[in-house]
């Protein structure tokens, strides 16, 4: 059992790896917003395998309506 998990949580790992090398020779890319829990640094490495509760960059018209409910 201890061999299940050790050799689960090294390809977890793996692919965390992986899919950050894919994200920095630009075959992968983020569209989250800058206040997105995988903007911030170490936890970005896992923004592949850990794709849960991701806040969605704001469309312009969002963004329009968020400017004038401030004003």
């Amino acid at each position: 059992m201890k061999r299940a998990l050790a050799l689960l949580a090294a390809l977890y790992l793996l692919a965390a790896a992986g899919s950050g090398l894919a994200e920095r020779f630009g075959a992968l890319a983020c569209g989250c917003a800058d206040e997105c829990w995988c903007r911030r640094p170490g936890l970005n490495r896992l923004r592949w395998v850990f794709p849960w509760h991701h806040l969605p960059r704001p469309t312009p018209a969002q963004k329009k309506d968020l400017g004038s409910a401030h004003s």
